[in-house]
């Protein structure tokens, strides 16, 4: 479908011991891929409502959580140990992230491991508590021979030894299509995995689209059924309804809760879609909301409004409004609601993006409405740099605070490239960089001598080079962005990461 957008700047994967949330930063046409450039799966987590109203809460702060989930990535990042499964070439990986806080303190790292296959095998989460850095947790993937993840298992760190915790194991059909979807929790008392949590079951027809999925849930240790979700297509492989049903073991029968309709436009587009929810007093389902679709000739989604029914007219209730540039980036997102007493849209929240010259995000920055002044207001910033073979190195966040940007917290990613190894920083030296970011002076505290301080961009030009042990540097001649600081001493090499503004 020309509707189909991919994730080319990098993705995310947040995984937690129940459920995965996915950031999708930047999207394109599916057209446009190229063998040389990003390419990550994007998918989707489905929820199920047993009362359709919770869609309305769903919708009116689903945008505002995403922004924050966002905001929160680095912490999330470090702390659960996650994988930047996206590589800006094949012969580049991921070698370990650093994470500074509000404080500009390095409180935790991770450490990433990768199969034959070059897919993220292993990352190892690190925290400095203490004095040291000590580890935290681990997660644990692998894959099918076509590089679907089979098992996602995490451990956390107790005692001086890996200790299991949960983990999802997948299961996949001949045609790679998801057969199953099990949590499973460790239990040390008999030293094996239990199931827990719900667990998911998935059946396809012979065109591969899937026709059924059930969901169970875990009840001392008792398997019980919880809802069924039943698929129709049309000749040309468009989902054309979906039948949603829950089961209680008190009443043990499948009962309607609600159904979706979809329906297209001459390009395959999705046009609208209607919710229909089941009223247990007529014994039919009745009409309740809608979505409308609207696109641009080059198929971007420019715009989605939901509608309420009321009286067999409908009332709007709130929309999304998209833009994109020439490279069919998305470089605005709005988010607006519908005040029925004043018949006008009222902004919620707004975020423009930029892109360099390889459609990569560079910037963002986010705008919340204030109910106080009855504006919108500043929320937060995002930058992004990358190396010169694309790979994303530095990520920063600001806080919109007393009329001014004030720095918040930013992860610094190392890369190595075919045999070369990244810019990384080593423990054989330790020294600290204040202020960072800055605007001018760079103190530098170490025990060690230094020999040698070299400034480098990160394209690994150096800029500047002192042969002395000096403990200040001065960075006037240096435009703001992100910058390496390498120190040579007796004992080793070590970097860092610093940002002019």
């Amino acid at each position: 479908m020309r509707s189909a957008k991919r994730l080319s700047a990098f993705c995310l994967n947040t995984l937690s011991s129940n459920y995965s949330i996915f950031l999708v930063l930047k999207y394109k046409p599916k057209r446009k891929y190229s063998a040389h450039k990003p390419k990550c799966a994007v998918y989707k987590t489905v929820f199920i409502f047993y009362a359709y109203h919770c869609k309305i809460v769903l919708l009116l702060t689903k945008f505002y959580f995403m922004q924050k989930l966002i905001q929160k990535f680095a912490t999330t990042f470090a702390v659960f140990g996650c994988f930047l499964a996206c590589q800006a070439q094949t012969t580049c990986q991921l070698d370990s992230s650093y994470y500074y806080n509000e404080l500009n303190s390095l409180t935790s790292k991770g450490y990433y491991v990768y199969n034959a296959i070059n897919k993220p095998s292993e990352q190892t989460s690190k925290i400095f508590e203490n004095g040291s850095w000590n580890n935290s947790s681990k997660q644990i993937l692998s894959y099918t021979t076509s590089g679907k993840v089979t098992n996602d298992t995490r451990q956390f760190w107790q005692n001086n030894q890996w200790k299991n915790s949960n983990r999802s194991v997948y299961d996949f059909d001949a045609n790679d299509n998801q057969l199953t979807f099990l949590q499973q929790a460790w239990d040390s008392a008999t030293a094996a995995w239990k199931l827990s949590g719900f667990q998911q079951y998935y059946t396809y027809n012979i065109n591969n689209k899937k026709t059924k999925q059930i969901q169970v849930s875990m009840n001392n240790g008792i398997v019980n059924d919880s809802t069924r979700q039943t698929f129709s297509y049309d000749a040309g492989g468009n989902e054309l309804s979906l039948l949603r049903e829950g089961w209680t073991s008190s009443n043990p029968t499948w009962r309607n809760i609600q159904k979706l309709v979809y329906f297209y436009n001459a390009n395959n587009q999705k046009d609208s879609s209607y919710n229909l929810i089941w009223n247990p007093g007529t014994t039919a389902f009745d009409t309740v909301y809608k979505d409308a679709f609207v696109y641009d000739a080059a198929g971007n989604q420019i715009e989605n409004g939901f509608y309420q029914n009321s009286g067999n007219l409908w009332i709007p209730k709130t929309k999304n409004v998209y833009t994109y540039d020439a490279n069919n980036n998305n470089t605005f997102q709005g988010r607006y609601t519908w005040i029925g007493l004043t018949s006008t849209w009222r902004a919620d929240n707004e975020q423009t993006v930029a892109y360099n010259s390889n459609n990569q995000v560079t910037n963002g920055i986010n705008k919340s409405y204030d109910f106080a002044s009855s504006t919108l207001l500043y929320n937060y910033r995002y930058t992004y740099s990358y190396d010169a073979n694309d790979n994303l190195t530095l990520k920063m966040f600001d806080n919109y605070t007393a009329n001014n940007w004030q720095y918040n917290n930013r992860t610094e990613f190392f890369n190595s490239c075919g045999n070369s190894v990244g810019i990384n920083e080593t423990d054989a030296v330790e020294f600290q960089l204040y202020p960072n970011p800055t605007n001018n002076i760079i103190n530098i505290t170490t025990a060690a001598t230094i020999e040698t301080l070299t400034v480098y961009n990160l394209q690994g030009q150096s800029l500047i080079e002192v042969k002395s042990n000096i403990k200040q540097l001065e960075l006037s001649n240096l435009a703001q962005g992100a910058y390496i600081i390498q120190m040579k001493t007796a004992e080793g090499f070590a970097r860092r990461t610093i940002v002019k503004q």
